[in-house]
């Protein structure tokens, strides 16, 4: 069956071969009783497009909160974490030994003193530099700690050790009630003063609702995988009432199950597009599916508009992205480079009812090599936000000119484009 079309369900997904899981009060999927705004607000196209995953459906009547500074996410992160009763899981790709890192660390040595039980996740790669003995320290203190996939093999204690998988999720779950995800690690570059130079620009989500227990099973998903533990406890997916009015679904990027979900997803959008499809994306090396359906949304008459770095942490990714600009001018796309920070944040809002952000970048790496998470949310409420927000980066960005672009060094192209054969590794 072809990507565009596959709706299946997933019976690889290790959740679902947990008894425990199958008792849980409130677990089953959510069946929208009542047609939500959300819902309504959104053109049917683009909800047929969705498609349904079994594993992975829509629910309504959750609220979604969009933070774009770092200070805002992390103050409300840290409310609900020193609020908590019954868990605090936190699973992050980096996690700093600098003042934003030690005031989560403190956050969660505290709540495990008082008797919350506190998992933290973090990648072995992602943390390479942070010092092994804060992570001992915040174990001594009674924080569960798992480093996913060491870079040393002998460390792995259960499961599959896989050098190039890489656990580059963001999510924390409190008391199963609240959800956080987005593309925020934790440390110092997101909290930096407005406008500083090593301020680093990126968007995090507050979720309240029904999706927040898929947040919850993302997250049990990797540590049972990696501990071996198939008891849930009941507390972790409470019963979820409606919270507010945006559809919203979670979508995990797991290289163990394979299916590419957010790229089959975002396929659909796109082909789905009527009037516009804007993109933020810190790390753009699409590959040539979605190169196709961006170049086609183009020539079809939608507004098709894409914001990318113009300076990067990585500068092989930026140069190896650049070798796909050309085929997107020549198509209609409107490149825009963001001048300022670094650029972090991975969103694509379509038609102005339909968007999806999260941790995962548009390239190979994100799709099928990485854990990843991402959410879609339906509803021109946040749409606009998230419209407002790309307009903001179209004031700090400089447009590329297809001509311009066209007569760049001749050296510079053959170094774009041997590093864009290699996209797929980088």
């Amino acid at each position: 069956m072809s990507e565009a079309r596959g709706q299946g369900g997933e019976s690889g997904d290790p959740l679902l071969r947990i008894p425990s899981l199958a008792l849980l009060p409130g677990f089953g999927h959510p069946r929208p009783a009542v047609r939500l705004s959300a819902a309504r607000a959104t053109p049917p196209r683009l909800l047929r497009a969705m498609g349904h995953f079994r594993v992975h459906p829509v629910t309504f009547g959750n609220r979604v909160t969009l933070y774009t500074q770092g200070r805002d996410a992390f103050s409300a992160m840290l409310e609900a974490v020193e609020g908590a009763r019954d868990h605090v899981n936190l699973e992050t790709y980096i996690f700093e030994a600098d003042g934003v890192g030690r005031r989560f660390a403190e956050a969660l040595a505290r709540r495990a003193a008082a008797g919350v039980t506190v998992n933290l996740t973090v990648d072995a790669v992602g943390c390479w530099g942070t010092p092994e003995g804060f992570f001992e320290d915040l174990a001594a203190r009674g924080v569960r700690v798992l480093v996913y996939n060491p870079v040393a093999p002998w460390r792995v204690k259960h499961g599959q050790w896989v050098l190039n998988r890489r656990n580059h999720r963001k999510i924390l779950v409190v008391d199963g009630r609240v959800g956080f995800t987005g593309g925020m690690n934790i440390g110092d570059e997101y909290e930096s003063s407005a406008g500083a130079d090593d301020r680093w620009k990126d968007t995090h989500l507050k979720v309240e609702g029904p999706a927040v227990k898929f947040l919850q099973r993302v997250f049990m998903g990797c540590r049972w995988r990696k501990e071996g533990d198939a008891v849930v406890p009941a507390d972790y997916f409470p019963a979820l009432s409606p919270a507010g009015d945006h559809g919203v679904r979670v979508l995990p990027t797991n290289p163990v199950i394979g299916r590419p979900y957010v790229r089959i997803v975002l396929r659909r959008a796109i082909h789905a597009a009527r009037e516009s499809v804007h993109a933020t994306q810190a790390y753009f090396m699409p590959d040539a599916r979605v190169l196709w359906s961006l170049q086609g949304a183009a020539r079809r008459g939608v507004d098709v508009g894409l914001v990318v770095p113009s300076q990067s942490d990585v500068p092989l990714a930026l140069e190896a992205g650049r070798s796909t600009y050309g085929r997107l001018l020549r198509a209609g796309v409107a490149i825009h480079e963001r001048l300022g920070p670094v650029l972090h944040q991975k969103s694509v809002v379509v038609d102005g009812a339909w968007s999806i952000l999260g941790s995962a970048n548009m390239d190979t790496r994100s799709f099928r090599i990485n854990h990843e998470i991402s959410l879609d949310v339906l509803g021109r409420g946040f749409g606009e936000r998230l419209e407002e927000v790309y307009r903001s980066d179209l004031a700090l960005s400089r447009r590329l000119d297809a001509a311009a672009w066209a007569k760049r060094p001749l050296l510079t192209k053959w170094r774009q484009r041997i590093l864009g054969m290699l996209r797929a590794f980088v």
